[in-house]
């Protein structure tokens, strides 16, 4: 491979880089060091991260959640993890293409120190998830971590996301819902829950453009932005 070559091929790789991480829509992030949602105070997640409940505790590496909760005033849900999220040591990882769109946009909207982050389904699926996975892990791992981190506000990326929640809701499931709206989540004490149903990290990589219709959505709900 010639030099010019060389520069050319590492030019692309940048700029495939900017355009996964979301730069053509939210500008890039000062990362923090460390996620700021690793606590000491509340009991945590042990039986999370060994949970057995499905066929995808024979395969994966680690479950993909956070070592400890406490109170946040966002909730920041996706589908499930990728191999870069499985293998580092945060929940959502810069070095995935995908959780590197959400933490992009938290940093923009200035709410990332603020924000909880999880995964509807904790485990790096398979091509076929095991029957029942979601729902079984909505109901044994993410119902008690939205109980202990009692958030304000849940940013719900993607259906699988979406549908984890309505196992906890069951209104949610009363009627279809576009992406990109503002719902109410009632789970606990039956007090309501601001809820933004918005497209799967996965389309925000895949389809860049509707990356402004989420920003034009949040950056006006979230006055931590203005």
């Amino acid at each position: 491979m010639s030099d010019l070559q060389k520069i050319q091929q590492q030019v692309k790789i940048k700029m495939m880089s900017y355009l996964m991480e979301g730069v053509g829509r939210f500008p890039t992030p000062s990362f923090p060091v460390a996620q700021p949602h690793i606590v000491d105070n509340f009991p945590p997640t042990t039986q999370v991260s060994t949970c057995n409940r499905c066929e995808l505790a024979q395969c994966r590496k680690r479950v993909v959640v956070a070592t400890q909760y406490e109170p946040r005033d966002y909730f920041v849900l996706a589908d499930f993890p990728d191999v870069n999220d499985e293998q580092n040591s945060e929940v959502f990882s810069s070095s995935s293409p995908l959780s590197a769109i959400a933490i992009n946009l938290l940093n923009k909207l200035k709410i990332f120190s603020q924000c909880h982050f999880s995964f509807a389904l904790k485990c790096v699926p398979a091509k076929l998830l095991p029957l029942n996975a979601l729902t079984t892990c909505a109901r044994s791992n993410l119902a008690p971590e939205l109980s202990q981190v009692s958030p304000k506000m849940i940013l719900c990326f993607g259906q699988k996301a979406f549908r984890a929640l309505s196992c906890l809701d069951p209104l949610l499931v009363q009627e279809p819902f576009e992406e990109n709206t503002q719902l109410r989540f009632v789970f606990r004490d039956n007090m309501p829950i601001i809820l933004f149903f918005l497209p799967s990290l996965q389309d925000l990589r895949d389809f860049p453009q509707w990356r402004k219709q989420v920003w034009d959505l949040l950056s006006v709900a979230i006055p931590h932005s203005r």
